[in-house]
């Protein structure tokens, strides 16, 4: 005998026989079956005889009618069909009349209580209720529609766990909603998806993603409902809709009768403040029995995505505000180098001017000599020295104009296996031409056979000779100069120039590195000559260090590295 049989909910094993009659289904009670189940409609599907066939037709229930998991709309049934209204599931089954029972089935059937009793306030008839036993021995176990809810609830469980697994993985937003659009295709059967964001600037929503479901013939452009989307976003409420051309509260939207949208989930991507946008799915030309376990999940995946694009937007706007503060940052130090150029300016200018003064001085008085006619000896000596001075003086700016150069150039320099012994006899040449008339004894330590440093010869010989003068500035009544080479360790060698000089002030020691940074009277030093020598050090992957008494001397110890030996060993010390 043909009959309805409830598989879930709480009517669960009640069986309702099918005759030469239409049976209506529900929450109405004047329904032939009446469900407890607010997913149904009050009015929500109707079966009726058709020659020798049974069918089930929807009657525009809001979720839809589905039979074995597919939606429909009118759907001819054969025995084990499995009908799902709402949440419940009924199974069209081919049961045995109660008097064909056993009377051994009847027996335990009389001494076991039901699973439902009737329930008067019922306008249905409830024909009759199996015990367990009985109807695990009519019905294959396990249940085909909680089998079929678990896997459902599997899927969805892992699509979200894809959905925040993208959400941790990947870090482009545009990639991302393409990636959720996919999904949301993938786990609700529609015909399209669309997820869409606000514009902070406009406030209009825009399309971020948009995916058709495989198949579906493209119309060109694509067009979506601007009424439902609107209203979601700006309501923060989900819509479920079985048939939005028959729904009252959309019946005057043109973008759907033209495009011909009947089942419709829109769902608000939101967090706990504002909501940034909506996910939308729809299909075209048919009704789809869309769940509110569908509308669940797409609303707790609206609300991943919410999070994941505020987290985008706040990554955007620190990239901005480091971008702008990166900015500012060049506008100071521009502004800083400029500055300081013109403190150099002003600082140089006099330096310059007193070599330039004897520079003319001395060549005025040489010209003059030549010219009162043919000069003795004597008189061409004179002139000789006075052509020195102009000479020593013109170097004087020379070397003025290179330190500036190089402070500002600070470029990378290249380095060639070098004797340390072999500079620092170079450096004290030229210093002590500087010397000669200074009172100053000159003390060499120079151990024999180190092993080579790669450094540029030039630069190196140009570090020395300024520790070399400014030690012979450091004592002007003479004094004691010692400079002495050794090898500190294997991948280490040490270059130390000390003076018995004048000592720097403990309140200087913190600054004598640091540009335009002077000790010396107006005029006599432009305060570059260490910074420049810290920062060829620097370029030598070697350190400078400096120790000093008031009143007894100071000590430069150079640190480089030997050829071969990595860099690293001397980083972070200075």
């Amino acid at each position: 005998m043909l009959k309805l049989l409830i598989r879930t909910g709480e009517k669960k094993g009640t069986a309702y026989p099918i005759e030469d009659r239409v049976l209506f289904i529900g929450r109405d009670p004047s329904n032939t079956i009446v469900l407890p189940d607010r997913q149904v409609s009050r009015k929500h599907a109707y079966l009726c005889p058709q020659g020798s066939q049974y069918i089930i037709e929807d009657m525009g229930s809001v979720n839809g009618t589905l039979v074995n998991n597919l939606p429909v709309r009118r759907q001819v049934l054969n025995p084990g069909d499995l009908i799902t209204v709402g949440s419940t599931v009924l199974e069209f089954a081919m049961l045995p009349d109660p008097d064909d029972l056993s009377k051994e089935s009847q027996d335990r059937a009389s001494v076991m209580e039901p699973i439902f009793r009737h329930d008067p306030a019922d306008r249905s008839t409830v024909e009759f209720t199996l015990p367990p036993r009985d109807l695990e021995s009519l019905v294959t176990l396990p249940d085909q529609a909680e089998t079929s809810s678990l896997h459902k609830a599997y899927l969805r469980l892992a699509v979200m766990y894809r959905l925040i697994k993208d959400l941790v993985t990947v870090t482009d937003l545009g990639e991302l909603m393409d990636r959720t659009a996919e999904m949301v295709l993938e786990i609700i059967k529609a015909d399209r998806a669309l997820i869409m964001l606000v514009d902070d600037q406009s406030g209009e929503l825009l399309p971020r993603a948009t995916r058709t479901r495989e198949g579906l013939k493209s119309t060109g452009d694509i067009r979506f409902s601007t009424t439902i989307s609107r209203q979601v976003f700006e309501t923060g409420r989900s819509v479920l809709t079985s048939d939005a051309m028959e729904d009252q509260r959309f019946l005057a939207s043109e973008s759907i009768i033209l495009q011909g949208i009947r089942s419709t989930l829109c769902v608000p991507i939101k967090t706990k403040e504002r909501t940034l946008g909506i996910i939308h799915v729809d299909t075209l030309g048919k009704i789809m029995g869309f769940s509110q376990d569908d509308l669940e999940l797409l609303a707790a995946m609206g609300h991943q995505i919410g999070i994941a694009v505020e987290n985008a937007k706040l990554v955007t706007d620190l990239k901005n505000a480091n971008a702008e503060l990166k900015e500012q940052h060049e506008q100071l130090i521009e502004a800083e180098r400029l500055a300081l150029l013109g403190k150099i300016a002003g600082g140089v200018a006099h330096e310059i001017n007193n070599p330039i003064m004897s520079v003319q001085g001395f060549a005025a008085i040489a010209a003059k000599k030549l010219k009162d006619g043919v000069p003795s000896s004597e008189t061409l000596q004179e002139c000789v020295n006075h052509l020195n001075i102009v000479q020593e003086e013109a170097q004087r700016c020379i070397q003025i104009v290179e330190s500036i150069s190089q402070f500002y150039r600070r470029k990378q320099s290249d380095l060639a296996p070098t004797e340390v012994n072999a500079v620092v006899d170079a450096a004290l040449n030229v210093a002590g031409f500087h010397m000669n008339r200074s009172h100053i004894d000159i003390v060499r330590d120079l151990k024999p056979d180190l092993p080579q440093i790669p450094a540029n010869r030039g630069l190196l010989q140009q570090v020395l000779v300024n520790l070399l003068l400014n030690a012979r500035d450091a004592m002007p009544n003479g004094g004691t100069l010692t400079v002495a080479t050794g090898l500190e360790s294997p991948s280490c060698v040490t270059i130390r120039i000390s003076d018995t000089g004048c000592g720097i002030a403990p309140e200087d020691m913190g600054k004598i590195f640091k540009p335009l940074f002077t000790t010396k009277g107006e005029g006599k030093g432009t305060g570059l000559g260490l910074s420049i020598s810290q920062d060829i050090i620097k370029s030598h992957n070697g350190t400078i260090e400096v120790e000093s008494a008031p009143g007894k001397g100071t000590t430069f110890t150079v640190r480089l590295p030997s050829a071969g030996r990595p860099s690293s060993l001397l980083d972070g010390n200075t």
